[in-house]
Order: structure tokens, then C-alpha cells, then sequence
């Protein structure tokens, strides 16, 4: 747990949070499918069942995107 009283924590935080939305829109560039399955599984909790249902696609594609989503992302958050 994290208290957000903390000044310091509530503004790493924000930076942390607009990084991931700075990096997710630049994925979504480069692999739309990849960056719709990050803000699937991350902010709406889905698993790849139900993420490959939404998108229409394979459960393999979705494992696929997943892995190199994670990748992307740690590189581009790592900068």
C-alpha cells in the first residue's frame, strides 16, 4: 500500500502514469491491436479470452501481442 499523502509519491505517480499513456499512444501508432490489448487486460481487467473475443481475434495473437506489448512498453519506459 501507498499513501498518497505524501507529496512526493502522489507526483511520481502522475509522472509514471502520464509516461505509460505517452508510451501506450506511441504504440498505438507502430500496432493498434498491441496497444488496444494493453488497455484491455490493464485497465479493464479482461484475460485473453475474453480480449480476443472483443477483438475478434485468435487467443495465440492475443498472447503474441501481449508479449510484445510488454516489451515495447519496458523499452520505451526505461528511456
Amino acid at each position: 500500500r501507498v499513501q498518497l499523502s505524501d507529496p512526493f509519491v502522489v507526483e511520481k505517480t502522475n509522472r509514471e502514469l502520464l509516461a505509460l499513456d505517452t508510451a501506450l499512444s506511441q504504440l498505438a501508432t507502430e500496432d493498434s491491436l498491441a496497444a488496444e490489448v494493453v488497455s484491455l487486460k490493464y485497465f479493464a481487467g479482461l484475460g485473453r479470452e475474453e480480449i480476443a473475443a472483443v477483438l475478434g481475434v485468435t487467443v495465440h495473437e492475443i498472447r503474441q501481442k501481449w508479449a510484445y506489448a510488454r516489451a515495447w512498453l519496458r523499452l520505451e519506459l526505461e528511456k
